[in-house]
């Protein structure tokens, strides 16, 4: 095993197709997770706009979801964009370095 992992490593060719495989692999998982919080975020919007046509009261837990849900959601889009700028540059640099060599 360490044997393929070393050889992967010397070939600077198979090296960068396995990070952009990774890469793309990742980027895959962020896109469905990404997916997956918007449906999320949308039934609860859902459910908040249901409870404030028909006028009843919220629960507090959910009156306080409302209330700081931006805030939460520009540090979540934030977070995730240096993420994947820091991804990004990890991977030139790496490239660079092979193409060095």
């Amino acid at each position: 095993m360490s044997e393929t992992l070393l050889s992967l490593g010397s070939n600077p060719y198979v090296l960068a197709i396995v990070l952009l495989l990774a890469v793309v692999l990742f980027y895959g998982l962020i896109k469905r997770l990404f997916k997956l919080a918007l449906a999320a975020l949308l039934i609860l919007a859902g459910v908040i706009i249901w409870f404030r046509v028909t006028g009843t009261e919220m629960p507090e837990p959910l009156e306080e979801l409302s209330r700081h849900g931006e805030k939460v959601i520009e540090t979540v889009k934030d977070e995730g964009g240096k993420l994947l700028e820091k991804g990004g540059e990890a991977v030139k640099e790496k490239l660079e370095e092979h193409k060095k060599d």
